[in-house]
């Protein structure tokens, strides 16, 4: 596979996170639009005729689009404020031949204009919001006292249509095509490598400007449970991606591969954690040289060893610069590991 195809491999596969949002967000979009596709989908391009008694004893179910008739008292009913300004207003409207009445969201806020009438009503029918169910159900001895029987359950908003089915359904398609291009990165690495002659690495040759040991590290670290003054190794393993790492060379030839991990919140260290990966020639298959592709191709070393319980186990080096990874190389000759010729087997 050529140079490039593996970059962006790890390119696209290193854009996860993105492809998380993504998804998310197309998702929850995703559930709302479906819940206005189902909604157009059941009422017809007309409004259904209905009384207020039908909608307040429960024959009409919510998110119907209908039409009825009654006398509209714009100035009694209920208020949403926020800080000290109305935002919502909810009146009534009444049929006193039939002792029913029902809680309307007007359209407008502001009705302190529109003259109280006997009016025919379009609108959306809709589960009453629990703050003002609660109000409503309050209410209820003083409608009785005067003569009239509601329900807290439904609302009516006035002027409400259902949505166009074709307009739905397309943004339907387009939720759903971003949920399925969010999930590609899934299906490709984070971290690629390919084995690479030595002298053939020749990526970022300039002088690294980062910060710290130049050194990162991917791949399965056991806890240390104390570094100092001696090494004790814990039992829990972690998956460390990229990780800063230090190589800290050890007696026997042992090379010591450490991680000091950082939590913080709001820039404040609330966690300090050691982590390592123990190597020695006895344990080590191969360490081969080569390149770790992505948006900066970087010098790498995969090795590949025994880990715990004789497991197989891979940890990826990569380096700012080439000449760091050309010294690691020759510190694991020294010490007798064996080198990989950096040519792939493919």
């Amino acid at each position: 596979m050529d140079e490039n195809s593996l970059r962006w491999q790890a390119r696209i596969g290193s854009l996860k996170w993105l492809g998380l949002l993504m998804m998310v967000g197309a998702g929850i979009g995703l559930v709302l639009v479906v819940g206005d596709l189902l909604t157009a989908l059941r009422n017809p391009g007309e409004p259904q005729s209905v009384t207020i008694q039908q909608v307040v004893d429960g024959s009409i179910n919510p998110n119907q689009y209908v039409t009825l008739e009654g006398f509209a008292m714009y100035d009694t009913g209920y208020e949403l404020t926020e800080d000290g300004r109305v935002i919502e207003k909810y009146y009534l409207l009444v049929d006193e031949i039939s002792g029913y009445l029902l809680v309307v969201n007007a359209s407008m806020p502001n009705t302190s204009d529109r003259e109280l009438d006997w009016i025919r009503l379009v609108g959306m029918t809709h589960d009453t919001p629990t703050d003002l169910r609660q109000i409503i159900r309050e209410d209820f001895a003083f409608y009785r006292q005067e003569g009239f029987v509601t329900t807290a359950e439904l609302y009516i908003a006035e002027g409400e249509k259902p949505s166009g089915i074709a307009e739905t359904a397309a943004l339907s398609f387009v939720l759903i095509a971003l949920v399925i291009v969010g999930a590609i990165p899934f299906f490709f690495p984070t971290t690629v490598f390919a084995p690479k002659p030595m002298e053939l690495v020749t990526v970022d040759p300039s002088p690294s400007k980062k910060k710290g040991s130049g050194v990162s590290a991917t791949g399965r670290f056991i806890k240390l449970k104390k570094v100092k003054p001696t090494i004790e190794i814990g039992k829990r393993m972690q998956k460390f991606t990229r990780a800063v790492a230090n190589i800290i060379p050890m007696e026997k030839g042992d090379l010591v591969v450490y991680i000091h991990h950082v939590v913080r919140y709001n820039f404040i260290p609330v966690s300090k954690t050691h982590w390592g990966v123990f190597l020695n020639p006895r344990d080590v298959q191969v360490a081969e040289p080569g390149v770790q592709y992505g948006w900066t191709d970087r010098p790498a070393v995969q090795i590949n060893y025994a880990g715990k319980d004789n497991k197989p186990e891979t940890l990826l080096l990569t380096f700012n610069k080439v000449s760091d990874q050309a010294f690691f190389m020759k510190l694991l000759r020294e010490k007798g590991y064996k080198i990989g010729s950096g040519i792939s087997s493919m």
